[in-house]
């Protein structure tokens, strides 16, 4: 263990044998949902796709293509861990219309999703805790070039109150930005987060134009490597984060590869 001394460890190890790997047993998070939509219009094209499948395997992507103009729309998932999504937009459209007769052309590709994490006890600690020290926190990215736009936003609540949010977008141009932030907070174990997660990336032209853009983001929770007082252990050495099933829900370590998450998502559904 980082940080902890031979002593300490061979203590902490004692505790570990004498105790049982859980010591709060309490009810499973209900499993995250999530709903990608990607809407494609071309006009005068009556192949556009617009559409929101729960159900689809990812990577979920659609293409239109017409008069030399093209839009793609892309959604996926990261490794199976916390929710984590991308979205992707891009659209070329050399052959637009003009001030006299403006033609919209448009892609989007958003993401959201709704889950929950919990402060779960994992073995008991040598004194009474009330409250556990932890980073709620966000990682993401967006990037948007040419007539392109993209965003994201996570927002936390416990107990329905607002404790966490970072939202930001980019438009036009070259541009980029960081959804990474974080805020340390105490709260009780067993506590229960629920967060939002959205992430777009659209791109639309009136006239010839191009863009393409790419959002992505997912919470990072951690108990930190704070000391409990009068002890040598840390917070981080009894207690843990749980993410609501769903990610990892074939287990850990089972490799998610060759299982889409489509197929995930429809074991997992909520009823």
């Amino acid at each position: 263990m980082h940080g902890i001394t031979m002593s300490r460890g061979w203590a902490l190890a004692v505790i570990s044998l004498s105790l049982p790997a859980s010591v709060i047993h309490a009810d499973p998070l209900p499993a995250a949902t999530w709903a990608e939509t990607i809407s494609l219009h071309i006009p005068n094209l009556t192949s556009n796709y617009t559409g929101q499948d729960p159900a689809a395997p990812e990577v979920l992507s659609k293409t239109t293509t017409s008069a030399g103009n093209s839009l793609t729309g892309d959604v996926t998932f990261g490794a199976a861990g916390p929710p984590f999504a991308t979205t992707h937009a891009k659209g070329s459209v050399p052959n637009g219309g003009d001030f006299l007769n403006p033609l919209t052309y448009s892609v989007l590709s958003q993401t959201v999703i709704a889950f929950d994490a919990r402060i779960v006890e994992t073995h008991l600690p040598p004194v009474a805790v009330s409250t556990v020290p932890i980073l709620i926190g966000s990682l993401g990215s967006l990037h948007a070039t040419g007539n392109a736009i993209a965003s994201g936003s996570m927002i936390v609540h416990e107990n329905g109150i607002e404790i966490f949010n970072k939202t930001a977008s980019v438009t036009y141009s070259v541009q980029q930005a960081s959804l990474g932030a974080s805020d340390a907070r105490s709260l009780p174990p067993g506590t229960i987060l629920h967060g939002d997660v959205i992430v777009t990336a659209q791109m639309s032209a009136a006239m010839s134009a191009s863009g393409e853009a790419t959002a992505s983001l997912g919470p990072s929770f951690e108990v930190t490597s704070a000391f409990i007082p009068g002890t040598e252990y840390q917070y981080a050495d009894f207690f843990k984060i749980e993410y609501s099933p769903g990610y990892w829900a074939l287990g850990d370590p089972t490799p998610v590869g060759p299982i889409s998450w489509g197929r995930i998502k429809t074991l997992y559904r909520a009823p």
